[in-house]
């Protein structure tokens, strides 16, 4: 009875993306400044008017001193101090903001005066004094305080005022209006920069979030693939078993040893897919004296045994290093089983270890068909395979394990065609050399 396998390969099912709305830059950034902005506002308004109500405060303060001293000086002065008496120089209240004083009889007419031409003030503030108000003298806003005064000895009364134009607060005001839009300038330009690169940067944090979930899936639908063509291989030959007692021996012994390699398979890319999960999950090598260069002629003296038809060069010196032991060893298995895969048989592979400085540089060289062209970017990509229709190709996830080991050694790994028409892999990790009686 002849066997018959069949293999049913479905494509790995694509996993949709979550949905995930990424914050675009500018929105967040003009949302902050319209926030930064509205307090701004409110706080700039806020200090405006305690700076206007603190201004008007003070000058009346001034004003009503100015009266308690006028005040004083009427009740001292001599009859002769109120008759009538326009100043020679009077203050241009349109150009000067000095306080003046000016004394009225009690029907208002101006007695003296310090500035203006012409300063009376409306009966209705008059009838109100004690009182302060603005009012317009020579056409000019003026704050006053008005007060009566009284000479009972001269038979005189009348009021006293204390004037200043507002121009000398309003003035005020203006540079305090200036020194608050320079500084709500400068903070909402300050809050604009550090809002961008907040902004810049929860947008790369929300990139490699999504880089790394679309990874994920990748990497979970990729792995369902590779199990699953093993484990198709196995459910078929043990239905063949189970449908065939009577099968000859040659096709039950060839279905059991189908079973087993692809059993083998599955527990090599198990443990792969465990060792790319740990690293991952940020997983440490332990570092200790290692000799590379001994290393390499161990694994290339087992290599000869398991591949026979590959002829092998090994030209490694001693090179002591802090390693992980078991990683370079299972580095060099990588690329040399890879090297080995990608050669016909009589093929030749080179290994060479060398020491440059802090480096060890490890190389593994073959004369087979090279990397393809176009694939050099994605070599070390887990499950990517250059030629996936090659026998005994495996999982893909070699090269991807031995980058993770190059790099957690602070090392490097890359690849290149070469002369004799092969590939070229090269790691350089570095390390402080240790000495070899250590």
């Amino acid at each position: 009875m002849t066997r018959e396998t069949v293999i049913t390969v479905s494509p790995p099912a694509a996993m949709p993306i979550p949905p995930v709305v990424a914050a675009r830059g500018g929105r967040p950034v003009l949302l902050g400044l319209a926030v930064v902005l509205a307090v701004l506002g409110c706080v700039s308004a806020g200090l405006y008017t305690l700076v206007l109500g603190g201004l008007k405060s003070s000058q009346d303060k001034q004003l009503t001193a100015r009266v308690t001293a006028a005040e004083a000086a009427i009740a001292t002065a001599p009859a002769g101090a109120f008759m009538p008496q326009p100043p020679a120089a009077p203050t241009d209240l349109a150009t000067d903001n000095d306080v003046f004083v000016i004394v009225l009889d009690g029907t208002g007419t101006p007695i003296s005066w310090t500035g203006g031409r012409d300063p009376r003030i409306p009966a209705s503030e008059l009838a109100a004094a004690p009182t302060s108000a603005t009012v317009t003298i020579d056409g000019v806003p003026v704050r006053v305080r008005i007060a009566p005064w009284s000479r009972t000895d001269l038979q005189r009364s009348g009021y006293v005022v204390a004037a200043q134009p507002i121009r000398a607060r309003r003035s005020s005001l203006g540079g305090v209006a200036v020194a608050i839009i320079i500084a709500g300038a400068v903070t909402l330009l300050a809050a604009g920069i550090g809002l961008w690169l907040v902004s810049r940067r929860l947008q790369r944090a929300h990139r490699r979030t999504e880089e790394a979930l679309a990874g994920q899936q990748r990497f979970a639908a990729d792995a369902s693939h590779e199990l699953r063509t093993p484990l198709t291989t196995i459910l078929n030959n043990a239905g063949f078993l189970r449908a065939h007692p009577d099968a000859a021996p040659a096709d039950r012994a060839a279905a059991i040893a189908d079973i087993e390699a692809e059993a083998a398979r599955m527990n090599r890319l198990v443990g792969d897919l465990l060792l790319l999960a740990r690293a991952d999950g940020g997983a440490r090598l332990a570092a200790t004296p290692v000799d590379v260069g001994a290393q390499a002629h161990e694994v290339v003296r087992r290599a000869g045994a398991n591949h026979p038809d590959r002829r092998f060069h090994c030209t490694a010196v001693p090179v002591w290093l802090n390693a992980d032991a078991d990683a370079i060893t299972q580095l060099l298995w990588i690329l040399i089983d890879n090297a080995a895969r990608h050669t016909s048989s009589g093929g030749t592979i080179w290994v060479s270890v060398t020491q440059h400085g802090a480096y060890a540089v490890i190389q593994v060289a073959d004369d087979g068909a090279g990397i393809p062209p176009g694939a050099e970017a994605r070599l070390f990509d887990r499950f990517f395979q250059a030629d996936p229709a090659r026998r005994g190709g495996g999982a893909g996830l070699g090269l991807s394990i031995a980058r993770w080991i190059a790099v957690s050694h602070r090392g490097t790994i890359d690849a290149a065609n070469n002369d004799r028409g092969g590939a070229t892999f090269t790691v350089s990790i570095s390390s402080l050399p240790v000495s070899s009686t250590s």
